[in-house]
């Protein structure tokens, strides 16, 4: 079974309709029967089946400590390319299941992350997911 690696953030359809990244990971999860490669602990959570995920919060925090040296005279170029700050291996047990996928018990308690309910779509929460802060409201619908 091959994986697919959705990322796309916007989406131009041939009619000039904009989908947000929102709409095309619920309609991936709707549509695609191939598990998806999450590249951040939250899409993982919101549905996707995992793998190796990034936490883009902490990605934002070192980001910000990098353009504060740059801001205080450090030339970028000087700065040293620095490795995500914090990632992990995360699988969602639900999307597997509708996959007819079994992991492994071996591999799952290595997991860092495991998601083991239907959880809500992408279009009630925010992009972004720090496992260190609390789950948002729900939007109301």
């Amino acid at each position: 079974m091959k994986a697919i690696y959705p990322v796309a953030l916007t989406l131009e359809a041939s009619d000039g309709v904009r989908y947000t990244a929102r709409q095309i990971y619920d309609w991936t999860l709707a549509h695609s029967r191939k598990l998806e490669m999450a590249i951040n602990y939250f899409f993982s959570r919101m549905g996707l089946f995992g793998g190796a995920a990034v936490n883009f919060g902490s990605m934002g925090t070192l980001a910000g400590r990098q353009a504060g040296k740059i801001r205080n005279g450090t030339k970028a170029g000087d700065l040293p390319i620095e490795d995500a700050p914090d990632y992990a291996i995360v699988f969602n047990l639900k999307r597997a299941k509708d996959l007819g996928i079994s992991i492994p018990s071996a591999v799952l308690t290595a997991a860092d992350v495991v998601s083991k309910d239907d959880l809500r779509p992408l279009t009630t929460h925010a992009l972004l997911y720090d496992p260190n802060t609390p789950e948002p409201t729900p939007l109301a619908r």
